[in-house]
């Protein structure tokens, strides 16, 4: 039985590892040293707040950061809810419009308890070392494979491509896993940046559970996540709204 107090961490986890998208051409950050970035992406860094409603209002955030150097990408994401945080980054190159995952790792901490995993993707052996709690152990992946973190990013990239069919393949928790999205339609919504015209998407669940998840992309904003609305299979609500962008 999950203690109440644990809830809230363990859907900032799920929403933030599931959904939350990068990157915004119009953001006012730079790139880090070691040259200019290719045009397709850009460093940025944007704040959300998140919600969770399990009886009560419970409120978390979350930073969100794009850098580049030396040729590599870095993303990373700090959360906190309560007495808990997670660090995440994934490490990657892109080549033409798809994302090369190099390394991901993952840090929690929470009520005194800490996890960690960190995942390393060797492509000319077409396998990825999972190494979870001090444990490794080897994974057989394809080329495309994503991690955790950076799907996210892909997920972005293809919407400005104007793509439809949206399905990738995750290295996630030991396995291989298909994520697959659909373009719902389009909406009005009012923000902390003022009224935007974006692009709605719908997760595509293929395992039976009730779990819905939307997102909404400002097509004014180089398709930037600016909201998303989960609800678990117990009818638990969960929201994530754009805050600030610096």
């Amino acid at each position: 039985m999950i203690a109440a107090a644990q809830r809230p961490l363990i859907a900032i986890q799920a929403l933030l590892l599931s959904i939350l998208l990068l990157g915004s051409l119009l953001l006012t950050s730079t790139a880090s040293a070691g040259g200019n970035p290719p045009s397709a992406l850009q460093p940025f860094k944007a704040h959300y707040t998140a919600k969770f409603d399990m009886g009560l209002t419970v409120t978390g955030s979350a930073v969100r950061e794009l850098h580049f150097k030396d040729n590599h990408w870095s993303l990373s994401q700090n959360a906190e809810a309560m007495v808990a945080t997670i660090k995440e980054q994934s490490q990657f190159q892109l080549n033409q419009q798809q994302l090369i995952p190099q390394n991901y790792s993952y840090h929690r901490k929470a009520f005194g308890k800490k996890r960690k995993a960190l995942l390393s993707f060797d492509w000319k052996a077409n396998k990825v070392t999972n190494n979870v709690q001090d444990k490794p152990w080897k994974l057989g992946i394809k080329p495309g494979t994503l991690d955790k973190l950076n799907y996210q990013l892909q997920l972005r990239l293809d919407l400005k491509q104007g793509k439809t069919k949206l399905n990738y393949q995750v290295a996630d928790g030991g396995k291989i896993k298909h994520y697959q999205f659909q373009v719902v339609g389009d909406e009005i919504l009012d923000t902390a940046l003022g009224k935007l015209p974006t692009v709605k998407v719908k997760r595509i669940r293929t395992d039976g559970k009730k779990k819905q998840t939307l997102i909404w992309f400002a097509k004014s904003k180089d398709f930037l996540l600016v909201k998303l609305s989960q609800v678990d299979k117990k009818g638990k609500r969960f929201d994530l709204q754009i805050d600030s962008l610096n």
